[in-house]
């Protein structure tokens, strides 16, 4: 069987595009380098602040103390 292409030359230039698709001059750009403690860190960690709110201790009702009362009055009658 006859190929009307050069199949060696046509991989060599799929795999320079591949690479030029991904690399620059300079060599390889993005994402860039990352530490192992930016790499270990959960990409939706809340705030500094966040996390300081969360460590107070819970209080249930706040929204709704002194606003609503009993329907009925609690105390003996005399």
């Amino acid at each position: 069987m006859f190929d009307p292409v050069n199949v060696d030359a046509f991989h060599r230039k799929r795999e320079e595009e591949q690479i030029r698709a991904w690399r620059t001059s300079e060599g390889f750009v993005y994402p860039g380098v990352k530490s192992s403690r930016l790499c270990n860190e959960h990409p939706l960690k809340p705030e500094e602040w966040r996390i300081s709110e969360l460590r107070l201790p819970f209080r249930d009702n706040v929204l709704h103390r002194n606003i609503l009362m009993p329907t009925l009055d609690r105390e003996r009658m005399k």
